[in-house]
């Protein structure tokens, strides 16, 4: 009796150490749940078959799927990006070395654009970014621009590449008792690399301004001469976006 009280222990436990036990998978839905459970069958783009405790099975829609993490795949949603017209503004932040004192150059700007998405990577537009620079080179600028969007991942969350170019126009003249200073514009780059949450894009970006600067000097019996300088102001930008 108890050699077979014995055996039968053995075998039991052996028995439960030859069982595999199930990998539970964490799946996160569109509507914000999140559990662990069992996934017993996957068939891709259609739906998964889980086990639920008391060993009950049922199925989930990958359409209802935000992401799964399971020990040999994981899957996220595709973010898809409707094709049509989107306005997008934007608050930014410019940064340069003055080439007048050998100073600071700090600027904002506020812009909008009409864009139109081609697909979930590209969208395509034209805008304005009035600026105002402040400290030593104080300006007032209007860059015109045509714009390119890549966006790298069809995901909520993705890096983004923008190219923004166009022509810039100077509005500000200065004039003083020595002399008169007049600015105009000239071609417009601003090529950003960021990141894209939803609807929110924050790029960190290298402006190129091409401006002209006249210089008349002034004395009491008339001019004194003309000074011409052309130069490419250099400028970091940091920008926040918002799509409507």
């Amino acid at each position: 009796m108890v050699r077979l009280f014995v055996i039968s222990l053995l075998l039991s436990v052996s028995a439960a150490f030859g069982q595999t036990k199930d990998y539970k998978s964490k799946i996160k839905l569109i509507n914000g749940s999140e559990f662990h459970v069992v996934i017993k069958e996957n068939y891709p783009g259609k739906y998964v078959k889980i086990i639920l405790p008391g060993n009950k099975e049922a199925f989930i829609k990958y359409t209802s799927i935000l992401s799964i993490k399971h020990k040999e795949f994981s899957y996220f949603s595709k973010h898809v990006q409707a094709k049509g017209f989107y306005i997008e503004g934007s608050t930014i932040l410019l940064f340069g070395k003055a080439t007048e004192q050998n100073g600071s150059r700090i600027g904002i700007a506020l812009g909008v654009s009409a864009n139109y998405q081609l697909n979930s990577y590209i969208s395509v537009g034209v805008g304005a970014e009035p600026t105002a620079l402040l400290i030593t080179n104080e300006n007032f600028l209007m860059p015109l621009y045509g714009r390119f969007k890549y966006t790298i991942l069809e995901r909520k969350v993705s890096p983004v590449l923008l190219i923004n170019a166009g022509w810039s126009f100077a509005l500000t003249n200065k004039e003083n008792e020595f002399n008169t200073t007049y600015y105009d514009g000239g071609w417009y780059a601003k090529p950003s690399v960021g990141i894209q949450i939803s609807k929110f894009t924050f790029s960190l970006g290298y402006q190129l301004q091409k401006i002209t600067t006249t210089v008349d000097r002034n004395t009491w019996w008339g001019s004194n001469g003309i000074t011409v300088e052309e130069r490419i102001m250099k400028n970091i930008s940091l920008s926040g976006s918002l799509r409507f």
